[in-house]
């Protein structure tokens, strides 16, 4: 049996391909009818130690925005959502800390807060857990966001689970 290291720790290979930042591994159509009109792209990043998680309003639609990752999971009195990308407990990879978002809120009269309108990009750090039976070449993510335009929102989405299947790099020698 082969092995390869990801994220400093030795684990099965389930790939012969090599981990690069950017690499996208998985895309969740904003069409499907869980992702209200929000397309989520899920791509490595830092050399693999991280996942670059891309949240897409539909362009076909009024420009829209997604909201600050700050707002409560419920909104402001059941107003908006935050956007938000967490790991699944008990599995073999998880979050290493809280996601951040590349980009900034806009200033907002009220505590809404919304991201400029367009795709919003939050880089979630992972780490190998204490899980040894769990699966290493998958990743559960619970997923939270609501897009809104000037005359409309999308319904809220919250904790959607989706898979992401992980890549692993082969090691020389081993």
């Amino acid at each position: 049996m082969k092995l390869a290291v990801l994220m400093g720790v030795c684990v099965a290979v389930s790939s012969a391909e090599p981990l690069r930042a950017g690499s996208v591994l998985a895309t969740f159509p904003g069409s499907e009818p869980e992702a209200a009109g929000v397309s989520v792209s899920v791509a490595l990043a830092h050399e693999g130690m991280a996942l670059a998680v891309t949240f897409t309003p539909d362009p076909a639609a009024e420009p829209m925005h997604l909201y600050d990752m700050a707002l409560p999971k419920t909104g402001l009195a059941g107003v908006g959502r935050p956007t938000l990308v967490e790991t699944v407990a008990g599995q073999a990879v998880i979050a290493a800390g809280s996601a951040r978002c590349l980009q900034e809120p806009l200033a907002a009269p009220d505590a809404l807060k919304p991201y400029p309108p367009g795709p919003v990009t939050m880089v979630l750090p992972l780490r190998m857990s204490a899980q040894p039976e769990a699966d290493p070449f998958q990743l559960k993510l619970q997923l939270t966001y609501m897009a809104c335009g000037e005359t409309m929102c999308n319904r809220p989405v919250t904790d959607r689970v989706v898979t992401v299947p992980l890549p692993v790099r082969w090691v020389a020698g081993e």
